[in-house]
């Protein structure tokens, strides 16, 4: 009983010289902030008239060695907390990237079983349903055209001898560029979708709505051959629909925007930068009927000549002439 009420004595004589030890720290801790103010003036003071030094500024060199130990501890507090919530923020983050892997492994598995079906299907109907869109891609540098004959177009560094072929598609990073018109051997052509000789079939992916995206010269083409149900909304997305046969579907070109009640602009997604390298994309058209049958009539004609560089018809061809082993 005695110990406990000597620790009760204790501890009521301690609180109280902690809480004024507290006061005195947050005393001389202003005190030293408002030295610091005057010493400021104090510094410039003696800079310019040689005035002696302020007493408020000794105290502050005094005191500052002190108060500096004594909030070191208060700092490593704040570190840790500091680090506390900067770890708290790396688990949220975490956690957040765990939810996405989730959800992007849900979607890879049904992009998987949608793959598998899609190929039954095209097994079953013998169809090709693959992209238009070719994997392979040549790379070429563009030069700026004054003297050619378009208003707008563009070379390229590269020719026959990389691949590239007349109705290649011409590709930013972003978005359609052009298509190949000429062909040299070490150089090529583009026209650019802003010229007016340009006439590329596009589509809508939204509503698959088509239309004839024809240049004009400008920076904005227009969109022609609409059907009067055709349902085109400002701000759609215009990719190529690949109708003319000569461009693979589903390249990127920019948004259609509304320029009046028949009126239909297109902001290309190419313009706005400087261009200086393109992908040209080799892509083989659908041959005409007229075509598959002058290759046809080709490959019969090679085979009769292949024929007749052979055996003649109504000729013998004369026995083996036995010999004397029989």
């Amino acid at each position: 009983m005695l110990g406990d009420s000597q620790q009760g004595n204790r501890g009521r004589f301690v609180f109280p010289i902690i809480g004024g030890l507290l006061v005195i720290i947050a005393f001389l801790f202003l005190l030293s902030s408002r030295g610091g103010d005057n010493g400021v003036e104090t510094v410039a003071s003696t800079a310019a008239h040689s005035a002696p030094k302020s007493p408020s500024m000794g105290i502050a060199d005094k005191i500052i060695v002190p108060l500096a130990v004594m909030t070191m501890p208060f700092r490593g507090v704040e570190k840790m907390i500091g680090e506390g919530r900067a770890r708290s923020d790396v688990y949220a983050e975490n956690a957040r990237l765990k939810a996405r892997l989730s959800q992007l492994s849900d979607a890879e598995m049904r992009a998987n079983a949608l793959a598998m079906k899609i190929k039954r299907f095209e097994t079953l109907l013998s169809a090709d349903v693959g992209l238009d869109i070719p994997a392979q891609k040549i790379a070429g540098r563009v030069v700026s055209e004054n003297n050619g004959p378009f208003a707008r177009s563009a070379l390229l560094n590269v020719g026959t001898n990389a691949g590239v072929r007349n109705g290649h598609a011409v590709m930013t990073e972003q978005a359609l560029y052009g298509h190949i018109v000429a062909v040299g051997k070490r150089s090529s052509r583009v026209l650019l979708l802003e010229d007016i000789n340009s006439r590329i079939a596009v589509m809508s992916p939204r509503s698959e709505a088509r239309a004839i995206m024809v240049g004009t010269n400008t920076v904005e083409p227009k969109l022609l051959f609409v059907a009067r149900d055709a349902d085109w909304k400002d701000g759609d997305v215009i990719v190529t629909s690949g109708d003319e046969g000569v461009l693979p579907r589903g390249l990127p070109v920019g948004v259609m925007k509304q320029r009046g009640a028949d009126k239909r602009g297109v902001v290309l997604s190419s313009l706005g930068q400087a261009v200086d390298w393109v992908w040209v994309y080799p892509f083989e058209p659908i041959q005409t009927p007229e075509q598959d049958s002058a290759q046809q009539d080709i490959a019969d004609k090679d085979t009769a000549d292949e024929n007749e560089m052979g055996t003649p018809s109504g000729v013998e061809v004369p026995a083996a002439v036995p010999t004397e082993d029989g």
